[in-house]
């Protein structure tokens, strides 16, 4: 794509050429009723699959038609025009190794500069014409921006990034232009049908701006303009025919949005993301929410799931604007007043209307008649003078707190709390000096806890009836001497942990981050900043298993169901689902719907509902797929709990009660419904935090009603306090 300086002249040039020839022939098929096969433009016979061909192709050798994948990459700007002044031959060169090396990054590869299957696979998908990379820059990336907040991570703060981008010299339309308006050619002859796919998916963008697009008739004098056309059409672009370029849309203020006419376009009607009925065609609406973003100066995005990413494949329906969309095209314009700012990652095919009320399963936000309704009251709050409380544990009686200047402090469960019983009172600290405690979990007599170390630890309660009496003593360290030594002398105990250096697998070599019992408490698990998570036998502590590499970005979370598998959650924006086979543990699904690092999990009683919150402000709601269903997925999302406006930081599952705290100060209390229609809805906002809550427990305490219930709610803080809630859940 051009660059902003170079925008005038290029329009000029545009308009001195003949007239575009529109491809009077699209055609439209609907959704209802599948192409029929005599009418299906060389559907699988897409010319991009022979880049099949070279899969294991590496530098240094010369490969039969490799030239036209040379084309490819030069196509969308991988590789310069200087590199190649229309030289492409069949050597794997230089040239060519770093054009796959700049795709497998952008696309977020395995960065070999081979051309890998997987690699290959991401090349024949068909996609927007737009270059990614324009004059040796890669748009992908050239637009992120890195935010630091105080929230707990490496180090002493968390880094996000945003992966919207834009076109070089970010152009946008004028501010004096803020209502738009778009035409059709009308040699294309399109019917109001079509018509009115475009008009959904502008729809789209003016509700999170301040822009409006109105349809007008005059195409010449048009802010936007539209049409259908098939190869060379008069703008330097040509078209290449199914599957492979879609369609491509110049820059602001150019305004020119041109589709292939060659296309299997299908017109899909009105709903959200999900698959459509014709397997080998394109969603016309899906391409032109994407095309669109790019007339208002979005370039591609790095987030497979959102909507400026380049590639769609055939069979596939993606409307839905995502959190890197919005906040791309909000930071270009601006944001609409009326639109909430709530916006949810894609949902899968069998996900329910969530609505925008924070209320997932109803699409009008309301509450069912078996709805309920929540009064809360903070108890008390205790302040720390240095340090916040990093994670929490609730026993029957008794609650543990551990904080970020490495105290494990025991409180009495429930208030009143006296005045004295600050934190600042070393009379009930457990334990100190042993870096950051990331983690507490109980079993039985002991309080185990995970720290910023690398090590785990095991405390034996010795009494708890009197937090004042109270005895403990540190029975172990993890790995234990005993695990140490045995695989101190063995080369086959060595794995790398990073370049150059190796460590015996029974050690964590970064920060351990969650703990997780399994359901008869005889296993511990482990998670780890170091991409690793590790299984413990709490008999004697010893390490039975270790999963390497398990992630390829820190591993923040870990839950187990009550029937084995293992969760873990990852800042590679993965959730992997893990069962034990043989004495060992094997991967049995890859949950890929966040748009960014998960940073908490927690799992229903009965293990058939995961809950997942990220940085991409949501709370995912995934459920256990039946038994008649695709063992690989293992869960699919259902469901999106909206309402916070930062990172979800922790969560926590009591009863029918699903509780999220936010870098945005707050904590939400979510019920879900007794019939699966109902979904769930948002019962309250607890509110008093002064910065983002890092960790919460619950405890449930049983009522005489059969429907009424309370439970006490623990949340720690950046702000350096515990607050302590009570609610009370009664069925209106």
């Amino acid at each position: 794509m051009e660059e902003s300086h170079e925008i005038a002249s290029f329009e000029d040039s545009l308009k001195s050429r003949p007239p575009a020839t529109p491809d009077i022939s699209a055609s439209f098929y609907p959704n209802s009723s599948a192409i029929p096969p005599e009418l299906l433009r060389n559907a699988t016979g897409n010319p991009w699959n022979t880049f099949l061909n070279f899969t294991g192709c590496h530098a240094g050798k010369k490969y039969d038609g490799l030239y036209k994948l040379k084309q490819y990459f030069k196509h969308f700007g991988y590789i310069p025009e200087t590199d190649l002044s229309g030289n492409f031959t069949d050597d794997f060169d230089d040239i060519l190794k770093n054009a796959v090396e700049m795709y497998q990054r952008n696309f977020q590869l395995n960065v070999t500069g081979v051309l890998d299957e997987l690699t290959l696979k991401h090349v024949v998908i068909p996609r927007c014409g737009n270059p990614d990379v324009v004059n040796g820059t890669s748009t992908m990336h050239s637009g992120r921006r890195t935010f630091e907040v105080s929230l707990a991570g490496r180090g002493q703060h968390f880094h996000t990034v945003k992966h919207y981008s834009f076109f070089p010299g970010e152009p946008r339309w004028p501010r004096n232009r803020r209502d738009l308006t778009y035409a059709f050619d009308p040699r294309n002859s399109l019917t109001e049908e079509v018509k009115s796919v475009f008009s959904r998916a502008f729809a789209r963008w003016a509700e999170v701006t301040p822009l409006t697009f109105t349809r007008v008739e005059r195409f010449s004098t048009s802010d936007i303009s539209i049409g259908f056309y098939s190869g060379e059409h008069g703008d330097g672009e040509p078209f290449d025919g199914p599957m492979r370029t879609l369609a491509h849309a110049f820059s602001p203020p150019t305004g020119h949005f041109h589709l292939d006419g060659e296309e299997n376009w299908v017109v899909s009607g009105e709903g959200g993301d999900g698959f459509i009925s014709v397997a080998e065609a394109v969603d016309l609406e899906s391409v032109a929410v994407h095309e669109i973003g790019h007339l208002l100066g979005l370039g591609h995005s790095l987030v497979e799931g959102s909507i400026m990413y380049p590639t769609i494949r055939t069979g596939r329906r993606k409307v839905d604007l995502t959190t890197d969309d919005v906040e791309g095209v909000q930071y270009l314009y601006g944001g609409n007043p009326n639109f909430n700012g709530s916006r949810s990652p894609p949902p899968s095919t069998q996900q329910r209307d969530t609505g925008d009320s924070g209320a997932a399963g109803r699409s009008d936000g309301s509450r069912s008649p078996q709805s309920s309704s929540v009064d809360h009251q903070c108890l008390a709050t205790l302040k720390d003078k240095s340090s916040y409380v990093s994670s929490l544990a609730v026993s029957d009686k008794l609650l543990y707190t551990g904080s970020s200047n490495s105290e494990i402090r025991v409180w009495p469960r429930e208030p009143p709390f006296s005045p004295e019983y600050s934190t600042g009172d070393d009379r009930n600290v457990v334990s100190t000096g042993n870096g950051g405690v990331k983690s507490l979990v109980i079993h039985g007599d002991k309080l185990i806890s995970a720290h910023q170390d690398h090590k785990i630890r095991v405390w034996k309660i010795i009494d708890e009836s009197s937090r004042r009496g109270q005895k403990y003593k540190c029975v172990a360290t993890l790995p234990t001497m005993n695990d140490r030594f045995k695989n101190l002398f063995s080369s086959k105990s060595y794995v790398e942990v990073r370049r150059h250096k190796k460590c015996t697998w029974v050690h964590h070599v970064d920060a351990v981050s969650s703990l997780a019992l399994s359901q008869d408490g005889s296993l511990l698990y482990s998670a780890s900043w170091d991409r690793s998570f590790k299984i413990w036998r709490t008999s004697d502590f010893k390490c039975l298993d270790s999963i390497e590499k398990a992630h390829d970005d820190a591993i923040n979370a870990v839950v187990v169901s009550k029937d084995g598998f293992v969760y873990t959650g990852s800042a590679d924006k993965k959730i992997k689902v893990w069962n034990k086979k043989d004495k060992k543990h094997s991967l049995v699904a890859t949950l890929t719907k966040h748009l960014s690092a998960v940073n908490a999990l927690a799992i229903s009683e009965d293990g058939k509902v995961l809950y997942s919150g990220a940085c991409d402000r949501s709370v995912l709601v995934w459920e256990r797929l039946s038994n008649g269903d695709d063992e690989e997925l293992h869960m699919s999302v259902v469901g999106a709990l909206r309402g916070h406006t930062k990172a979800i930081m922790c969560l926590a599952v009591a009863s029918d009660l699903v509780l999220s705290g936010s870098a945005d100060k707050s904590l939400r209390v979510w019920k879900r419904g007794l019939m699966e229609k109902e979904g769930y809805s948002c019962l309250a906002v607890l509110e008093g935090h002064t910065k983002p809550v890092k960790c919460l427990a619950v405890s449930v305490s049983e009522s005489d009603s059969n429907s009424d219930y309370s439970c006490m709610v623990y949340s720690g803080s950046l702000d350096l306090s515990l607050k302590v809630w009570n609610l009370r859940v009664s069925s209106i």
